[in-house]
């Protein structure tokens, strides 16, 4: 067997002397690289027997080699499987070009930025992003070589991911939470059973409240609080449980107690943390409306309803006043920019699309229209009139348009969001809004037909989130 080369990562791909200095090697710095860090060399584990126990968050099995200071087992980090086929490289890059790259600003996937640039990045962060990378890559190229590999180093993970939580001394550390992101959307998009990735999700809410909030307010954590908050919601939209993100803290303190310091979409994560809360109240209403009780909770509830959508309204006045020249309409027998025959609107439905310059503002628009359409549901369950105006402006404005022209909205962002262009990050942003979207669509067969069609190509990449009932 040949000499194993002791460079790092980037050096022996540059193919260039790599001077070994820990933990980032003189040369990357020198010239601006990101270090990949080391290869770490160990004997042959039997991988198979990771398949034996796959619970979500169960106590390791402890020896000796194993405990760490806290008594409790942890494992440590062996070679990852590398495919034979495909070279794992080739995998990371084209997951880091078609969801997050290091120069994307975009808050939603600064996240996946974040841990592709974290230098020599710790287990099980490692394990979780290459197996996140593998799935996304197999769904893209529709090929299953790294499915062996993928789901190795999700169970890889896990177990990783087990052993922090049960230890005292790694339950807080920084790269934890992500690592939990990582294996709730590799959950989404490839599932391993039903409810894993809500699984992942709840056990990523416990470790965030752990911390606290006043952990988030700056550094790594901070950079990925967006992704973070989203993902959390949903599963607790999925529960209609009290989500503690809408708390006081949560609001304010990662933002140094500055509101005016948010940018546009964290206030609007404001808002779509506190849906959870609202689907609560409103189940325990319907329960005391089946047993007719009378309470002033229900009136509660209108009033908590009637603020929300108004706080809406106000966010969207002020991203109007600041992105209006972002959108542009256009006609879909003049979008040649659209490659794609598939991302073409039905045009006896909706003859024309919205454009933007740029995809933050894309999915900004695309998550408010989301939230309110819930809580126009929500308002229209508890008897609430909410006053509409003829809809005279393209995009709507607050209090324009009905629900079904709301959702149509949303779906004329579809082509622009599924462009190639913006790889999978528009299709990441797009899923949700778009089931929202296509459970308040009223009759138009073809549209229905075009949104369904849409959704289970979404669905084949990103898997689904579980909408019903909002």
């Amino acid at each position: 067997m040949g000499i194993r080369s002791k460079g790092c990562r980037t050096c022996r791909r540059r193919k260039v002397k790599c001077d070994q200095t820990k933990p980032i090697c003189k040369r990357c710095e020198v010239g601006s690289f990101v270090c990949q860090g080391y290869e770490q060399y160990s004997e042959f584990v039997n991988e198979a027997s990771r398949f034996c126990d796959t619970s979500i968050y169960s106590t390791p099995t402890s020896s000796k080699r194993n405990q760490c200071k806290g008594g409790v087992a942890l494992v440590h980090p062996t070679r990852s499987i590398t495919p034979t086929l495909i070279d794992a490289d080739r995998v990371i890059i084209y997951f880091a070009r078609n969801i997050g790259s290091p120069n994307d600003s975009f808050k939603h996937l600064g996240w996946m930025a974040t841990a592709l640039q974290h230098p020599n990045t710790p287990e099980p962060l490692s394990s979780s992003v290459c197996a996140l990378a593998s799935v996304f890559f197999s769904n893209s190229e529709e090929t299953a070589l790294l499915s062996s590999w993928g789901v190795r180093n999700y169970l890889r993970a896990l177990q990783l991911v087990q052993s922090k939580v049960q230890c005292k001394s790694h339950i807080r550390d920084e790269d934890l939470p992500l690592s939990i992101l990582c294996l709730c959307i590799y959950e989404i998009v490839a599932p391993t059973h039903p409810g894993a990735w809500l699984n992942h999700a709840v056990g990523l809410a416990k470790i965030m409240q752990l911390n606290g909030a006043e952990q988030y307010s700056s550094g790594y954590r901070r950079q990925t609080l967006h992704a973070l908050r989203y993902i959390v919601t949903l599963g607790y939209l999925h529960q209609k449980r009290r989500c503690f993100l809408e708390n006081w803290s949560w609001i304010t303190i990662p933002w140094g107690g500055e509101p005016a310091r948010k940018p546009f979409l964290d206030s609007l994560h404001d808002i779509f943390c506190t849906l959870p809360g609202i689907l609560s109240n409103l189940e325990s209403h319907k329960k005391t409306q089946e047993v007719n009780i009378v309470n002033t909770s229900s009136e509660n509830l209108c009033l908590t309803v009637v603020s929300k959508i108004e706080a809406l309204y106000s966010w969207r006045y002020q991203w109007d006043a600041t992105y209006a020249k972002t959108i542009r309409v256009v006609q879909q027998r003049v979008a040649d920019w659209s490659v794609d025959n598939q991302i073409i609107l039905p045009q006896n439905s909706i003859p024309s699309s919205l454009l933007f310059s740029n995809l933050q503002r894309a999915g900004e628009l695309c998550l408010y229209n989301a939230v309110l359409l819930i809580l126009l549901r929500i308002g229209h369950t508890l008897g609430i009139e909410i006053s509409t105006l003829r809809s005279c402006h393209d995009p709507l404005l607050p209090r324009e348009g009905s629900p079904q022209l709301i959702a149509e909205e949303i779906i004329r962002m579809a082509p622009y969001m599924r462009h190639i262009q913006h790889g999978n990050k528009g299709i990441y942003l797009l899923s949700f809004p778009l089931q929202i979207a296509r459970d308040r669509l009223q009759g138009g067969s073809e549209m229905i037909e075009w949104v369904d069609s849409v959704l289970r190509s979404i669905h084949g990449k990103f898997g689904k989130y579980i909408v019903d009932e909002l």
